[in-house]
């Protein structure tokens, strides 16, 4: 088998180091007898909604079930598994005539892991002597079905009783984050520091005039207070979250550290043990009530506000329209057949969709033609320009036939070639690939975010990972049955941004990082639905009033559907049906 990336002695020092007794010599046991590494630890405390070191018993079970003992030798299959596998080689070559999807072939389709409701660990195959990989061929789901299961996942749905939005005639306009490319990595260390600092006073005046007010009016005896003053009085101060030293934030390593304006960038200790309840990651802005210390160093708190308040929700008018919404990759990791894309495309004309989004990246840096420098199609090769002209090439194509529907393309940090961080501009892609004179006046080329106007409707689009960065790093104590998916939708909304953790992942541009937040000056509105692509489960779901969906990767047979304003007069999370369903490859 394949060597795989171990566990790192870092995260094996922090697993054993709050543990006693049997429960440290199991764990340390466990690890010493299985192939275990990081993905697996982060995989389970996600899938399990907790820690190893509080359940070191169910992580052992876990760890049994998925990884390889190190003893282990690979066993060879049975003579009849062999017959087994060429039959199901003679099945799917049969299938796959006529068809034009290189997914269909043994030569481009690896053996699919199960889909579940959270995301399992990345498991290398054992592959048996002499033994050919079994053929795994895409179900073919009619383009009305909804509900179905697709592999061993399910189907996300939202409003599924609401009427469909196919063929709707809302106005589909794009307004982009940035509109034209800029310079970057020329931030100076100051100039840093002060993008960061300027949103953390952006949103620390809001705080003060709305949540702290709020608080004084609620409690007489609190009294507002910079970070770093010294008073006996129970306060409300404002500032942002960060660790005290490198690595993952946890409850005793937590700093408030004011904004410059304020507070001249002072920091105390944050004690949180009294907290009923605590929401915190790093980079997190706050407002905290509790009692400083007589020194002045620290901060006893027993109630931490995560970020400003979700606004209420908008009624929108009948303003119908279908919008479809993929993500890539478009193809397999290892070859560069488009064919998904234009099943794709197929799909959405098939559904009569007024608006499709198309989600990158469509060349993938991790893909392995492109790491090997070898890239390759039907024989021929390829550069990186022609690789996405092939690409853009079936996009304008599609545009020209079906003048009725708006495709928005939407680029990637994970694109080879694609140099700029977030936000990203519009056609960033690599010199050539583009031909401004042959485009189709129907495929709109936007940033990365940017938000599509349907009607009245915002649909705030982004290509990264939102939500798998602020659950790594965050750190609850609640008495709710909220899960941690959907409390980092709500620290979205608390945060007006999609890239609230410091560092920020994926990479955002300082000089440029005011542009991504929403909804904190009066002028500006929270956008009604976030669309997103993330590595973590399939997502349609209503949180705080507003629609979030995560369509998953087009590469494992997903695709979204958001239909907007099927009812009148009420708000987003009432009126949008979505389904995150499976579709034909």
């Amino acid at each position: 088998r394949s060597a795989i990336s171990m566990l790192s002695d870092a995260k094996r020092t922090e697993l054993l180091a709050d543990l006693v007794g049997d429960a440290r010599q199991k764990l340390a046991d466990c690890l010493g007898a299985y192939d275990v590494n990081d993905d697996v630890v982060e995989c389970f405390e996600i899938n399990q909604q907790t820690t190893v070191q509080k359940d070191v018993e169910e992580f052992c079970a876990y760890v049994s079930k998925i990884c390889h003992r190190k003893d282990a030798a690979p066993a060879r299959s049975p003579p009849r598994r062999a017959a087994a596998t060429e039959q199901q080689r003679r099945t799917s070559s049969s299938l796959a005539a006529g068809m034009s999807s290189a997914f269909l072939t043994g030569q481009s389709i690896k053996s699919q892991a199960p889909r579940l409701a959270t995301p399992e660990s990345k498991r290398q195959r054992v592959e048996s002597p002499g033994a050919s990989p079994p053929v795994i061929v895409s179900p073919v789901v009619p383009s009305a079905t909804r509900g179905h299961s697709v592999g061993n996942g399910r189907s996300q749905l939202l409003n599924e009783h609401l009427p469909s939005a196919a063929g709707g005639s809302a106005p589909v306009h794009v307004v982009n984050v940035v509109e034209h490319d800029y310079r970057w990595m020329n931030c100076t260390i100051a100039e840093r520091a002060q993008a960061v600092s300027r949103r953390l006073e952006k949103l620390e005046r809001k705080m003060v005039s709305d949540v702290a007010a709020q608080v004084m009016v609620s409690d007489p005896d609190v009294v507002q207070a910079q970070v770093g003053q010294i008073t006996q009085a129970s306060v409300v101060l404002c500032g942002r979250i960060v660790c005290d030293a490198e690595g993952k934030l946890n409850e005793h390593s937590m700093i408030l550290e004011g904004s410059r304006e304020m507070s001249g960038g002072k920091r105390v200790r944050l004690i949180v043990k009294d907290c009923a309840e605590l929401t915190a990651f790093s980079g997190q802005v706050v407002a905290v009530v509790g009692r400083v210390s007589s020194n002045g160093q620290e901060l006893h708190a027993w109630r931490v506000i995560p970020g400003l308040p979700a606004p209420a929700p908008r009624r929108l008018k009948r303003e119908t329209a279908l919008v479809g919404v993929a993500a890539g990759p478009y193809t397999s990791s290892s070859d560069l057949d488009f064919a998904l894309l234009q099943s794709v495309l197929q799909r959405f004309a098939t559904d009569r969709v007024s608006c499709g989004v198309l989600l990158g990246p469509f060349l993938e840096a991790d893909n392995q033609l492109v790491q090997s420098r070898e890239l390759r199609c039907s024989g021929e090769s390829l550069t990186y320009e022609e690789a996405y002209r092939k690409v853009f090439g079936v996009i304008e194509e599609f545009g020209a036939q079906n003048p009725g529907i708006r495709i928005v393309v939407v680029p990637s940090p994970l694109d080879i070639g694609v140099m700029f961080p977030v936000p990203q501009p519009p056609r960033c892609f690599p010199d050539k690939t583009l031909d401004p004179e042959k485009d189709s006046p129907n495929v709109l080329y936007a940033s990365n975010p940017a938000v599509v106007m349907v009607g009245s409707t915002q649909l705030y689009l982004t290509s990264c990972d939102v939500l798998s960065p602020v659950i790594h790093g965050l750190v609850q104590r609640s008495n709710s049955s909220s899960n941690r998916i959907e409390t980092a939708c709500k620290m979205l909304l608390h945060q007006r941004t999609l890239f609230p953790s410091t560092p920020p992942q994926p990479c955002v541009e300082p000089s440029q990082a005011h542009l991504l937040s929403f909804g904190v000056d009066e002028k500006e509105e929270v956008p009604d639905i976030f669309v997103f692509a993330s590595k973590l489960t399939d997502l349609a779901k209503s949180v705080d009033g507003r629609v979030f969906v995560n369509p998953g990767h087009a590469v494992k047979g997903h695709i979204a559907f958001v239909h907007v304003g099927c009812v009148e007069g009420k708000d987003v999370a009432s009126s949008t049906r979505v389904d995150v369903v499976p579709f034909a490859v």
